[in-house]
């Protein structure tokens, strides 16, 4: 493969060899025009696009003549946008799945090709999630793929009334309220294992919280564990231990 470009931009190219097939990662910054006009040398017949995190203009979307088909780890409509497995765990939900849809104008909003649905563990948080769901991933892409070549993949429209939305997270959505139920803050504290961690403020330093172990009942402090009680703020009854924690700093001010 061989494609001109001005020598004053700096394109670094990425090749690796899958196969029989040559993938290209470009790095271009602000130099769009040149990345299309790339593409459209490329010609490529289908494009896969996962966790890109952005949305495609038409220019690219719509020059395959195959498509652009696109991973998506949740079971759409439900959990469109950047970060659908944080807020999966966030909300307690105890399924998932993965989605490969036809990539259009929206955000996420493409017929689906190929949906399969996944269970979430009690013990999950975002890092167990996010591998179990790629390894998924990669065998569907194949399947969708050869289906698309040999035109043998039925396309399903989404039903829009039925979409729910999974933003980009801020850096509040991870503050800890202690006010919360319990049940809810180790939702958010798994969501957000190990990266980018849920936190509270402790002695004028940010405390990182990875992992606790979520207790319906009373448990006696021990010196071994740092236990978070929460009974005594009125709302909630219960406790849970905090098992993984890093104190970082400095701190800052959190509503």
């Amino acid at each position: 493969m061989s494609f001109s470009l001005k020598e004053e931009i700096n394109l670094q190219k990425v090749y690796q060899k899958v196969n029989d097939f040559e993938s290209v990662t470009l790095t271009l910054g602000p130099f769009f025009s040149i990345f299309i006009e790339f593409f459209e040398k490329l010609a490529p017949d289908l494009v896969a696009v996962v966790a890109f995190g952005q949305i495609l203009p038409p220019k690219i979307v719509f020059r395959p003549p195959l498509g652009c088909i696109n991973v998506h780890p949740s079971l759409l409509p439900g959990y469109r946008g950047a970060a659908p497995m944080n807020w999966t765990l966030i909300q307690g939900e105890t399924r998932t799945g993965l989605t490969i849809m036809l990539m259009d104008e929206g955000m996420d909003s493409g017929d689906i090709l190929l949906q399969k649905e996944a269970p979430i563990e009690p013990e999950d948080n975002y890092d167990t999630l996010h591998d179990r769901l790629a390894d998924m991933g990669a065998k569907m892409l194949l399947d969708v793929i050869k289906g698309r070549l040999d035109n043998t993949i039925t396309r399903i429209p989404q039903d829009h009334a039925l979409a729910t939305f999974a933003p980009r997270l801020k850096k509040e959505d991870g503050l800890i309220r202690w006010n919360h139920e319990v049940r809810s803050i180790a939702n958010l504290i798994r969501g957000l294992s190990s990266a980018p961690g849920a936190y509270t403020l402790l002695e004028g330093k940010v405390l990182k919280i990875y992992k606790t172990d979520f207790k319906d009942t009373l448990i006696t402090r021990t010196d071994q564990h740092l236990f978070v009680k929460l009974r005594a703020l009125r709302q909630i009854s219960g406790l849970f231990k905090i098992l993984n924690r890093k104190k970082i700093g400095p701190t800052f001010s959190a509503c």
